[in-house]
């Protein structure tokens, strides 16, 4: 089982290579809708991110605000 962090660097990975500003500097704080506009792509990089992990996301998971709640949603996943 992953950790909250270690899920949040994958997360963050793939939302850095996939970014819609690639010439400005990452913020991982940054809200995800700003970091990836559209919804259907954010939703790719969060399941290609979590390939290793087996789990089903919901399709509502790309609509979660930033990566560090994005990242204990999904370790919370992992428990049940």
């Amino acid at each position: 089982m992953k950790t909250t962090d270690e899920i949040f660097g994958l997360l963050a990975s793939g939302f850095e290579a996939s970014r819609d500003e690639k010439d400005q500097d990452f913020d991982p704080d940054r809200p995800l809708a700003e970091l990836i506009a559209d919804k259907k792509e954010r939703l790719r990089v969060i399941n290609s991110s979590m390939t290793e992990l087996h789990l089903q996301l919901p399709d509502d998971v790309a609509e979660k605000p930033t990566l560090d709640e994005l990242a204990a949603y999904i370790q919370s996943r992992q428990q049940s």
